[in-house]
């Protein structure tokens, strides 16, 4: 309850790209899945808003121009800086929260209430941020490329535009934003009038009005032939699964090495049992959505460092999203799974580096680890 609050308060603030598609449920409940699997990160204003009430505030500003602070990420780098004008008492209190605040993120001391997500970091977030830009930059192309073939201008800009859109993965926020590009022809040419002026010159109006239709056309036959493209992607693909690894298969590569000496304990990592059972248990979390498996005989004895296993988690994570931030249940998976690591905090485990032996010990199975290229 406290994630979708969280999510729908950012939702409403934030300058989302294209945020008048995720009024739809739909579409709202995509980028909310994808928010959940991102890391979690400090909350400023979450903390701030905790320590003033919203009337106190509100009584506060009729005194003072302070504004409430932004909904941001913390850096350990980031420091308050002394304000050398004579303070209100409202400003003085919010500048103490804030320095607080940042003690707390700079000592790893703020509690875990006050780490939320954020869709800033969602995949969706990312790719719908190039499109704009990558519009944007077609736009102003016109005044640049004019030595160019409209055609040719159109349609490769069209050619990128495609290949961002399919990394979004949910056709419904593709096909609109493609559709809201062929619809901003009379937007496009006010946007040329508001940079040149009224009397915009012939040839710059007459390459724009070309390349966007070769553009709009270009983009009106991928949306009309989308259906049987993708059914014969899907049948290509069906017919590739004998070739490729199964889920098990990749995981035993990534994490093979565990069954066999660590260098500095001189011992099996894990038994052949426990290996069995963390392949399974890797499979079931991936499989479930990134659920953590139930699990009620955690591993007891794992001879490695434990970053190794950490770090290992890691990379299979980034194999298999590699467009994706970490989600607090990986953190609390490892946590489950290991006897070991029961008293370490999500943040904790999150933090742990590998052993300076890894890479050896990583490249003497290299040959069994699934490229994350392939």
């Amino acid at each position: 309850m406290k994630n979708k609050r969280n999510f729908i308060a950012e939702l409403r603030t934030l300058e989302m790209p294209y945020s008048k598609y995720f009024t739809k449920k739909g579409l709202r409940n995509a980028l909310f899945a994808q928010y959940l699997h991102t890391e979690l990160k400090p909350n400023l204003k979450l903390y701030f808003n905790s320590h003033i009430s919203q009337k106190e505030w509100k009584d506060g500003l009729a005194e003072t121009h302070l504004d409430i602070p932004e909904n941001t990420t913390a850096s350990r780098n980031e420091k308050v800086a002394a304000n050398v004008v004579s303070l209100t008492e409202i400003e003085s209190k919010a500048q103490d929260i804030q320095s607080a605040f940042f003690a707390l993120v700079w000592n790893n001391k703020l509690p875990s209430e006050y780490y939320t997500h954020t869709i800033t970091d969602t995949p969706i977030f990312h790719i719908l941020v190039a499109v704009k830009q990558q519009i944007a930059d077609f736009q102003e192309g016109v005044f640049e490329e004019m030595e160019l073939n409209p055609k040719e201008y159109g349609e490769s800009f069209t050619e990128k535009l495609i290949d961002n859109l399919k990394q979004i993965q949910i056709p419904e926020l593709s096909n609109a934003v493609i559709k809201d590009f062929i619809s901003e022809e009379e937007n496009i040419q006010f946007d040329i009038r508001i940079i040149l002026g009224e009397n915009v010159p012939s040839d710059i109006s007459l390459f724009y009005k070309k390349t966007k239709q070769f553009a709009d056309n270009s983009l009106s036959r991928y949306l009309e032939q989308k259906p049987q493209q993708v059914q014969q992607d899907n049948s290509k693909a069906e017919g590739e699964t004998e070739t490729t690894l199964n889920l098990k298969d990749e995981i035993e590569g990534y994490f093979y090495y565990l069954q066999f000496d660590d260098f500095r304990k001189h011992k099996k990592i894990l038994s052949d049992d426990d290996f069995e059972r963390l392949v399974g248990w890797i499979e079931d979390y991936y499989k479930n959505g990134l659920e953590v498996p139930k699990i009620k005989n955690p591993i007891k004895e794992v001879n490695t460092a434990k970053g190794n296993v950490i770090e290992t988690f890691r990379n299979f994570y980034k194999y298999k999203n590699p467009y994706s931030t970490y989600p607090d249940s990986l953190w609390q998976f490892i946590k489950t799974a290991f006897f070991q690591y029961r008293e370490d905090t999500l943040l904790n485990i999150s933090k742990a580096k590998k052993s300076n032996d890894y890479d050896t010990l990583i490249n003497k199975y290299k040959n069994n680890i699934p490229s994350v290229n392939s």
